[in-house]
């Protein structure tokens, strides 16, 4: 009695187990060590290399489907939903093929800057956080580190050049660097500075023109007195049609220049004069004039 007992009991085993499992009647190789980047499209027929004797082709992919011959592998699609471990199942007709592939991330996070010109007036400058963006195909904002070299030598109270640099960090170590390069000015301090360097440029402009005008008046404003004449008899001297010349910087003459023209054409008249510097108004020297007794 036991002895048949046993035996219906064996047969009902068997015949479950052989319910419960798909014969398989085709060779599916896949790829060794299968990796998928997270959040990528990906087709998973390319994780099959030999299907039977047949060597799969991208001329037999079509979408989630291998072509082969008289029979079509389908193909799995992929949730993401996770890092790690995963299955893949493929089926031909109603048999089931399984094989295992790894999600992983290798995207560097990624940072976007609000502003193309980080230069701020003095004391303007808000929090460098919220200057930027960052994002991540996986981690979500707050997760991603982000460290900044050269922070605590920012000051936004001082006037000058900042070089940072950005660190970001995601869960699986994907890093990026950036750099950023803040400007910190005073306007007032700059155009106080421009006003002294054009004060102190007249001012050495004025020295440096009184300086010449002396010198050149010293040389120039002189009375000539023509050599004395032969007490023989010669011909008269003719005087010049003028009793005043003058020659002014506006007419191309400088304080080179109108002296030496000044005296050239003294000395050729014959008669004696002398040569005075002019000036206006404001007392600027203007030209050189040329006086005939």
């Amino acid at each position: 009695m036991k002895k048949k007992i046993y035996l219906i009991l064996f047969f009902f085993v068997f015949l479950v187990a052989g319910c419960s499992q798909t014969q398989q009647t085709h060779t599916v190789i896949f790829e060794d060590d299968i990796k998928i980047e997270y959040g990528k499209n990906t087709n998973t027929a390319q994780f099959v290399t030999r299907v039977d004797s047949f060597l799969v082709k991208s001329s037999m992919i079509e979408d989630n489907k291998i072509n082969i011959s008289n029979f079509t592998v389908i193909c799995p699609d992929i949730k993401f939903d996770r890092l790690g471990e995963i299955k893949l199942t493929y089926k031909i007709n109603d048999e089931i093929y399984e094989t295992k592939g790894t999600v992983v991330d290798t995207t560097k996070p990624q940072i976007q800057f609000k502003e193309s010109d980080y230069t701020f007036e003095v004391g303007k400058m808000k929090d460098i956080h919220e200057y930027y963006t960052v994002k991540d195909n996986y981690d979500p904002e707050e997760d991603i580190e982000v460290t900044i070299d050269g922070i605590d030598e920012l000051d936004i109270n001082k006037a000058g050049t900042y070089e940072l640099k950005l660190t970001l960090k995601d869960s699986s170590g994907n890093k990026t660097e950036e750099e950023l390069t803040i400007t910190i000015k005073d306007s007032e301090e700059e155009k106080r500075k421009q006003e002294e360097a054009q004060k102190k440029e007249q001012e050495n402009n004025s020295q440096n023109s009184q300086s010449n005008n002396q010198q050149n008046s010293s040389n120039s404003n002189s009375t000539y007195n023509p050599p004395a004449q032969n007490t023989e008899p010669s011909a008269p001297v003719q005087r010049p049609s003028y009793s005043s010349k003058d020659y002014m910087f506006s007419q191309g003459y400088d304080m080179t220049t109108a002296p030496a023209a000044c005296q050239a054409d003294l000395v050729a008249s014959g008669v004696s004069g002398n040569c005075t510097p002019i000036q206006n108004e404001e007392g600027i020297y203007i030209g050189m004039r040329l006086t005939l007794y």
